[in-house]
């Protein structure tokens, strides 16, 4: 009796070679992979929608406590969403319309 092996390509081209699963092609492994990066990816978002969120309690906590803060400490350099961009949105374009 022959054991069918994983066909599941490698990024370095070789064949996977672990035993396929019972009428399947493939291994265990490589079945649930992409099962797996969903997860992640899903996890992923929901993180990020998480800090979006403690960023903009933040820029409100700062705003209602100190109206004269200094924005450069709300930067952060290389950061799409740094929290002088949500700032400024926050308390209408940053012109200082109180």
């Amino acid at each position: 009796m022959a054991l069918r092996s994983c066909n599941h390509v490698r990024e370095s081209g070789h064949l996977c070679r672990c035993i396929a699963m019972r009428g399947r092609h493939q291994c265990w492994f490589h079945i649930r992979q992409p099962k797996r990066q969903m997860r992640m990816a899903r996890s992923r978002a929901k993180m990020e929608q998480l800090r979006a969120k403690e960023r903009e309690e933040v820029v409100k906590i700062l705003y209602f406590t100190n109206k004269s803060i200094d924005l450069n400490i709300l930067r952060v350099p290389g950061s799409a969403n740094d929290l002088f961009s949500i700032f400024c949105d926050f308390v209408g374009g940053g012109r200082g319309n109180n």
